[in-house]
């Protein structure tokens, strides 16, 4: 598995991941997904990161914690807490 997505500060992604995986091809592909979540299945590593890579740029990430740069949508934008540390969000 790697995680080749970064947050702003640096650090890793781990909502976003590519595994090689048997998906109903005869043989494994790389498959990206988010938050364990199929994003799409691909040939090459390159292209599934590719793939992560768009969906970062689509997926709404207005919404940042203060503190641990966590990006956060749905529950968390609308109650302004972070959920993985409770600090304030700004966007």
């Amino acid at each position: 598995m790697i995680q080749p997505i970064k947050h702003k500060d640096g650090t890793t992604d781990n909502r976003y991941t590519v595994n090689l995986e048997f998906c109903g091809y005869p043989t494994a592909r790389h498959v990206a997904r988010f938050c364990t979540d199929f994003i799409s299945s691909h040939v090459t590593q390159k292209e599934a990161i590719q793939a992560l890579e768009k969906h970062k740029n689509s997926y709404s990430d207005s919404f940042y914690c203060v503190d641990c740069g966590e990006g956060l949508t749905g529950d968390d934008a609308k109650y302004k807490e972070c959920h993985k540390c409770g600090s304030t969000i700004s966007n």
